[in-house]
C-alpha cells in the first residue's frame, strides 16, 4: 500500500546556508545526485521573499523573536520533508519522463492539493510563525516538499527544583553536604514553576509535543489530518523508530548494494574455481590418457617394425625361390611391374584429389602413351607374321 513520508532533519546554524543553496537550487554540490536541471523551473518557493536566502530569512526570524544559539552545536532549524509512494504521484498523473516539458501550470492539480493540505497541517503543528521557508521540488526522483522551521517555545513555564529548608530558612543538607529535595505530606518532589523567556529550544519544543511520544505523535497527527485522508497507508508504527536523513539512506543503500555485488562476485568466482577444479581434472585424465596413447603407440610401432621384418623376410624367400623355378624370374617381373602400375593408379588418385586439372592432364598423358605403346606392339605383330611369311617363301 502506498504511504505517506515525513521525515525530519535537525540541523545546526552552520549548516542552514548549504541546505538553503541546495533548495534553490544555487549550489547542490555532489551531496544530491538525483536533480535534474531540465525539470528545476518546476519547483515552488511557497514561502521566503524571493531573492532572500535561507540564512537571512534564518537571521531575521531569530532577531524578531529575540532568540540566538546559546551554545556551539547547538539545533538551530530543523527541516520536515514531506512526500509519499511514487505510485501515489503517478497515479495523480505525474511523469518523471515528460515533466521537463512542462510549465508550471501543467502539474497536475491534484499533486499540488496534497502539498497545500501538508502545509497547512504543517503551519497548526510547527507553527506558522516558526516556519521560515517552504519549497517544493519537483525536479528529483518523487515530487517533495521542505519545510523549514525553528523550535521555539514560547509561553511556556520552566520547572524549578525547590530543595528543603529549616527554620531559620537555611538549606537541609544531608550528610555529604548534598540539598536535599522538598517533599510534600505523601512523600513527592515539590517543584515549583515559573514563567519562561521565549528561547530557541529543540528539546523543550518537541517536550510540549509529546516528549519521547513527540515523534510517534507527530506521525499519527499527519495520517489522520492529510496522508489518510488522500487514501494514503500510515506506514510503520513504532516510538522507536528514527529518521534517517537523505544522505544516510542513501549510503546505506550504496552499502546494501556492494554487498550484493560482493556476493554476486563471490558466487562468480566460485563458479569460476568450481570450474578450475573440473578443468584440472580433465587434465589429469587427458594427461593419463596421453601416456596411455603414447604406451599403445610405443607397442604399435614395435608391434608393425616386428611385422615388416616378418614381411620383408618372407618376401625375400619368395623372391629367391621364384628365381629357382622354371619361368619364374618371367613371372617376378611381371609381379614387379604390376606392383608399379598399382603404385601409379595411387599416386594419380591423389593427384587428382589435390589438383583436377594436373590429374586430368597426367591421366591423359598416360593414355596417349599407353595408345602408343598398343598400337607400336600391333605393328610389331604384324611385321612378325610377315616375316615368318617371307621366311617360308
Amino acid at each position: 500500500m502506498d504511504c505517506g513520508i515525513l521525515r525530519i532533519k535537525s540541523i545546526t546554524a552552520g549548516g542552514i546556508g548549504p541546505i538553503g543553496s541546495e533548495e534553490d537550487r544555487t549550489s547542490c554540490g555532489e551531496r544530491n545526485g538525483d536533480i535534474d536541471s531540465e525539470r528545476s523551473h518546476l519547483n515552488i518557493r511557497v514561502c521566503r521573499t524571493n531573492g532572500q536566502t535561507l540564512y537571512r530569512a534564518w537571521q531575521d526570524k531569530c532577531e524578531t523573536m529575540g532568540v540566538k544559539v546559546s551554545r556551539k552545536g547547538q539545533i538551530a532549524m530543523e527541516q520536515a520533508v514531506i512526500t509519499a509512494s511514487p505510485n501515489f504521484f503517478k497515479a495523480l498523473g505525474w511523469d518523471r519522463d515528460l515533466a521537463w516539458l512542462w510549465t508550471i501550470n501543467e502539474i497536475p492539480s491534484d499533486i499540488l492539493n496534497y502539498f497545500n493540505s501538508a502545509m497547512v497541517w504543517a503551519e497548526n503543528y510547527f507553527g506558522a510563525n516558526n516556519i521560515i521557508s517552504a519549497t517544493i521540488h519537483m525536479d528529483e526522483s518523487s515530487p517533495h516538499m521542505h519545510i523549514d522551521y525553528i523550535p521555539i517555545v514560547e509561553n511556556s513555564r520552566r520547572r524549578k527544583d525547590v530543595y528543603a529548608r529549616d527554620e531559620r530558612g537555611n538549606l537541609v543538607r544531608d550528610e555529604k553536604g548534598h540539598c536535599i529535595r522538598a517533599r510534600d505530606a505523601t512523600g513527592k518532589v515539590i517543584y515549583a514553576y515559573e514563567e519562561a523567556p521565549t528561547r530557541l529550544s529543540r528539546s523543550d519544543y518537541w517536550q510540549q509535543r509529546g516528549g519521547r511520544q513527540s515523534y510517534r505523535r507527530m506521525q499519527d497527527d499527519f495520517y489522520s489530518q492529510v496522508s489518510g485522508l488522500f487514501g494514503l497507508g500510515r506506514g510503520d508504527i513504532g516510538t522507536g523508530r528514527q529518521h534517517i536523513e537523505q544522505e544516510c539512506y542513501k549510503a546505506a543503500e550504496a552499502k546494501r548494494k556492494a554487498y550484493e555485488a560482493e556476493q554476486t562476485a563471490q558466487e562468480a568466482l566460485n563458479t569460476v574455481l568450481q570450474a578450475k577444479d573440473k578443468l584440472d581434472t580433465i587434465k589429469r585424465q587427458k594427461e593419463v590418457l596421453r601416456a596411455d596413447m603414447e604406451l599403445l603407440m610405443d607397442n604399435a610401432e614395435e608391434y608393425a617394425k616386428n611385422t615388416r621384418q616378418l614381411v620383408e623376410e618372407e618376401w625375400k624367400e619368395t623372391i629367391a625361390l621364384l628365381r629357382r623355378e622354371p619361368g619364374g624370374p618371367k613371372a617376378l617381373e611381371k609381379a614387379r611391374d604390376m606392383i608399379k602400375w598399382r603404385d601409379y593408379q595411387r599416386g594419380l588418385e591423389a593427384l587428382t584429389d589435390n589438383n583436377q586439372l594436373a590429374g586430368d592432364k597426367v591421366k591423359a598423358t598416360t593414355e596417349h602413351i599407353l595408345s602408343l605403346g598398343q598400337r607400336l606392339r600391333n605393328q610389331e605383330h604384324d611385321l612378325g607374321h610377315e616375316y615368318a611369311d617371307r621366311k617360308e617363301r
